[in-house]
């Protein structure tokens, strides 16, 4: 089993991938690639989608064994726009 990189395909979380590549560790990476490039990660599994779709991961929750979570959207959040996230990320991570 591997370990999950979500926004693997970032800049960050690339370099995150190949350190676990180093380490002789299986990574698969999961993004919606709108600011991440699959050419960071040439020879991972790459499972395309998004965090607010429960089919896409509970997809590739069946082939890992653990999660870094490496995703950032580099915007300014309301208030309001802040607690519907942090909502969407307990709903995802905590739901069965």
């Amino acid at each position: 089993m591997a370990i999950l990189v979500v926004g693997g395909a970032g800049y960050i979380g690339s370099h995150i991938v190949r350190a676990l590549q180093q380490s002789n560790r299986d990574a698969v990476v999961f993004d919606n690639l709108e600011k991440g490039h699959r050419e960071a990660i040439p020879d991972v599994p790459l499972y395309e989608g998004d965090l607010r779709n429960k089919e896409d991961v509970r997809a590739v929750l069946k082939t890992i064994t653990s999660m870094l979570p490496c995703t950032f959207q580099p915007t300014v959040l309301l208030e309001s726009q802040w607690k519907s996230l942090s909502f969407t990320m307990r709903t995802i991570y905590w739901a069965p």
